[in-house]
């Protein structure tokens, strides 16, 4: 309620966007409402409902986002490029789990360039939100789930190198050179296997 004028003659055609927040602080857009024409009092009473993914793991939602925006073509934008009337977070950390919570939003990040100085009028989203929670066992690691999908994998056990002799190597008179022999894992690990001095002659 209270969105701000377009212009001095025209009102808002707003619409919301809602966005949840993982706990990785990464943004996934869950729900877009209806672009309703010329109000300022919008009433979308649009409901949703949005399952988390499995493969999310433990970075889940523990947050809402919700965005108002203007739009003049009444076509709003999937992501929210339209003009910006103002947004508010709701932290669902301590929501109960399965009970419905009404929230009074007053909106925020904009303020309304056709009003006077000191006369800025407060904007409000009114939501309610019901969460729900599943109590599973923690995933294992990565590595070991791809041991696990393995029937079968082939690994190194032993490596046998035979280091001949180098060629033209131009050294400081005063140098010791070596030969160093790594070798390289999948994980990306270097592991030094082999250190032996090389003799002039």
């Amino acid at each position: 309620k209270n969105l701000v004028w377009r212009d001095r003659f025209a009102k808002s055609n707003p619409y919301c966007i809602v966005k949840g927040i993982r706990s990785n602080n990464h943004l996934v857009t869950l729900f877009k409402t209806c672009c309703l024409e010329k109000t300022q009092f919008p009433k979308w009473n649009e409901e949703f409902e949005f399952e988390c993914p499995a493969q999310w793991g433990v970075n889940q939602i523990v947050g809402l986002k919700f965005v108002v925006y203007h739009d003049d073509a009444l076509f709003p934008s999937e992501v929210g490029t339209d003009v910006f009337l103002g947004g508010a977070d709701v932290d669902l950390c301590d929501a109960v789990s399965g009970k419905w919570a009404r929230h009074l939003l007053p909106l925020g990040g904009f303020e309304d360039p056709l009003a006077k100085t000191g006369e800025q009028t407060r904007s409000y989203l009114s939501v309610e939100i019901c969460i729900r929670h599943e109590f599973v066992p923690k995933p294992p690691p990565p590595e070991k789930l791809i041991l696990q999908s393995l029937s079968t994998c082939t690994r190194v056990t032993e490596v046998e190198v035979n280091i001949a002799k180098v060629r033209n190597i131009r050294t400081r008179s005063s140098s010791d050179p070596i030969c160093v022999v790594r070798a390289v894992t999948l994980s990306g690990r270097v592991d030094e296997v082999c250190r032996r001095p090389i003799n002039h002659r």
